[in-house]
C-alpha cells in the first residue's frame, strides 16, 4: 500500500476536518483493499485516527517489537 497521509497529522485534522474525513475514508478503503488482518503504524496520529475509520485493530509499531520480544525465548 502507498504510503499517504490518514489526514491527522499536522494540524489537519483540527484545522480542517473535512479534509481529515476525506482522507481517512481514503485510507480505510485501500487498508481494506489489502484484506489485512490488522494496522501496524509509526504514527501516533495515524493510529488515533485509523481506528475510528475501521473496525481492524491499529497498532503501533513498538507494541508489535514489545509482542515479539516478550515471545523470543533465552
Amino acid at each position: 500500500m502507498p504510503a499517504r497521509c490518514c489526514g491527522s497529522g499536522g494540524g489537519v485534522k483540527s484545522g480542517r476536518p473535512e479534509v481529515a474525513a476525506a482522507l481517512g475514508k481514503q485510507k480505510r478503503e485501500a487498508i481494506a483493499a489489502t484484506g489485512a488482518a490488522q494496522v501496524i503504524t509509526s504514527c501516533p496520529f495515524c493510529e488515533f485516527h485509523i481506528t475510528g475509520h475501521t473496525d481492524l485493530p491499529v497498532r503501533n509499531i513498538a507494541s508489535l517489537s514489545l509482542d515479539g520480544y516478550r515471545k523470543k525465548k533465552p
